[in-house]
């Protein structure tokens, strides 16, 4: 059959995807549910699930780029924003944030501290889902939705995989549980130590490990110290990076004036032209 996901209207057991881009997956799962299929999904392009981004999969299936469907897609996973008695719901707004963090590719961070957030990211878009299919099958008795990794993780970036069945008869596991591995959480742990502070010490602040090296870390840090110590009594002094350093370099440089008390702030539209500018002042 050639033609839309949401066109195809006979039915199957099974439904595979991998990489489909942006809600592409999301319709796959909507597709399995409709004709009570299992799925075996592995998504890709999540930031192509934010609102204000184009999809090719969304413009060619419709003439259009208005999304069909809306995130988060899990009435669980939007109310999971409250903590410590406070109530607050994950938005759509939200949720553009996650998409767009969670969509890189370097296969090389994998099981590394570095990116550690924007793994966490991907792993809350596949919550969503995972949530928003426990929702939909919540009335079968014997369905099954897991979210798990390729083996090995480094077989590709996007390696986190849905699997779903809907009776014990398509139970792809037969007799056997899939096994929980506790190094799914380090990401998360990372994340947590990172944007909200070592939470083995508490009021330690958490030292970002996810997106440079400890050498860049300590260059930046040397390179604001010094300046301060030169600029302590001109509150009007400015210290102005280079252009051309990314954004990863730039993030750091907001990152370390930050958490030294200082005014940061960025210049520039063009990707050229951009620069990160430091003041003494503290507000």
């Amino acid at each position: 059959y050639h033609g839309t996901i949401q066109s195809y209207e006979s039915d199957f057991d099974i439904g595979v995807s991998l990489h489909a881009c942006g809600e592409a997956s999301d319709w796959v799962l909507r597709k399995c549910l409709e004709r009570r299929a299992s799925w075996v999904v592995c998504s890709c392009c999540c930031g192509k699930l934010r609102r204000d981004a184009s999809n090719p999969y969304v413009f060619q299936s419709t003439g259009a780029n208005e999304k069909q469907v809306t995130y988060p897609q899990s009435k669980t996973f939007a109310s999971l924003g409250g903590g410590n008695n406070k109530v607050h719901t994950i938005t759509a707004e939200d949720f553009d944030e996650v998409a767009k963090v969670s969509d890189y590719s370097q296969l090389g961070d994998i099981r590394q501290p570095k990116n550690a957030c924007r793994r966490a990211a991907k792993s809350l878009v596949e919550w969503d889902r995972l949530l928003f299919t426990k929702e939909a099958t919540q009335q079968l008795e014997d369905a099954t939705v897991i979210l798990a990794k390729m083996d090995p993780w480094e077989a590709s970036c996007k390696n986190d995989i849905l699997i779903g069945w809907l009776s014990l008869d398509t139970n792809p596991f037969g007799n056997a549980k899939p096994v929980s591995d506790p190094s799914c959480d380090n990401d998360f742990q990372i994340a947590l130590d990172h944007l909200f502070g070592d939470q083995s010490s508490p009021g330690k602040t958490g030292r970002d490990q996810n997106d440079w090296t400890a050498k860049e870390a300590h260059e930046i840090e040397s390179q604001i110290d010094e300046w301060v110590r030169d600029n302590r009594e001109d509150y009007d002094a400015i210290l102005r990076f280079p252009t051309r350093m990314g954004s990863r370099l730039r993030k750091l440089i907001h990152y370390t004036a930050e958490i030294k008390g200082l005014r940061h702030w960025g210049e520039g539209k063009k990707e050229s032209d951009k620069a990160v500018l430091v003041s003494n002042r503290r507000t």
